[in-house]
């Protein structure tokens, strides 16, 4: 279970973004959102419930985006990822480099498990899928 994931505020994030979290339109969305906010495991498989990352223009920054396909909208959190002093609570696993550190690919190659810890969130967002 990963440790040491902050909004801007300090605040929790499930908690913080509870009602955004509950109107994604999909349980599925809602339930990976909530799980990859408090730091529970993910896993990821095409076609099923997708995770996948862009890096952004700042260093170690990147947004993961959650889709279901048959889901209205796709879920985007913008994410950095940060060192072990930086946080008051840390995970013993360095999160940098990111977004490797986050991703353990199955050993079969056809799902990932995703597991967020030591980062901050930015935003989190929906658009069309």
């Amino acid at each position: 279970m990963g440790k040491g994931i902050r909004t801007r505020s300090g605040a929790d994030p499930v908690g913080q973004w509870q009602t955004r979290i509950e109107n994604f339109g999909s349980v599925e969305v809602s339930d990976a959102l909530r799980d990859l906010l408090s730091g529970s495991p993910l896993v990821s498989r095409e076609g099923v419930l997708e995770v996948s990352s862009l890096t952004d223009l700042a260093p170690n920054r990147h947004r993961i985006s959650i889709r279901v396909p048959d889901a209205l909208y796709v879920a985007d959190l913008v994410v950095t990822a940060l060192a072990a002093n930086a946080i008051p609570d840390p995970d013993a696993r360095p999160s940098i480099p990111s977004p490797d550190s986050w991703m353990t690919p199955s050993p079969t190659g056809e799902d990932n498990t995703w597991e967020l810890f030591n980062c901050l969130l930015h935003t989190l967002q929906s658009r069309g899928n």
